[in-house]
């Protein structure tokens, strides 16, 4: 049996505590850098849904415009959105949830919310049109389409659509 040193000056103790405390400060950077980096991923995913639902609801305006799909059911039966909007900008889709038609409450799967609004932004000379605007000839009607989609954790995307008819001049 070999005895034991007299004097021992703990060196190896002192340098695993250092690697411990080394290692601590990596995993904690580590932690924090994952941490951050699911926050950016997260705000990418609701700022993405935002703006998905405001595209939705661009298309399904101007799917009802092209007759693609029937009104919703808050809209009374023979309107024509078009028409409608040349006399007053013309809602779809509450932006309030609580007061929404079932259709436009929050979507159950992501939270988002989604509204729109269509109005008349004026006509000029329909291109390659000789039947000028005030001849009674066909002329071309702006319209504009402002959506917002909303997601659950407040992300927003307001995105806006123009769109042209032609028909008679006013």
């Amino acid at each position: 049996m070999n005895p034991l040193p007299k004097k021992q000056s703990g060196a190896t103790l002192m340098v695993a505590l250092m690697m411990l405390l080394i290692l601590t400060l990596v995993g904690l950077a580590a932690v924090r850098s994952t941490t951050q980096q699911l926050r950016m991923s997260a705000n990418t995913q609701n700022q993405a849904d935002a703006f998905q639902s405001a595209d939705g609801i661009i298309r399904k305006v101007m799917a009802e415009v092209r007759g693609q799909v029937t009104p919703p059911p808050y809209v009374p039966a023979g309107s024509n959105l078009l028409i409608d909007a040349i006399s007053a900008p013309q809602l779809r889709c509450h932006p309030n949830p609580a007061s929404a038609p079932a259709e436009c409450a929050a979507d159950p799967a992501t939270g988002t919310t989604r509204s729109s609004t269509i109005s008349y932004a004026g006509q000029y000379a329909s291109p390659g049109s000789s039947l000028g605007v005030g001849s009674g000839g066909l002329v071309a009607h702006r319209f504009r389409i402002d959506a917002m989609g909303r997601g659950a954790s407040g992300a927003s995307s307001l995105q806006e659509q123009g769109m042209e008819r032609i028909g008679p001049g006013a």
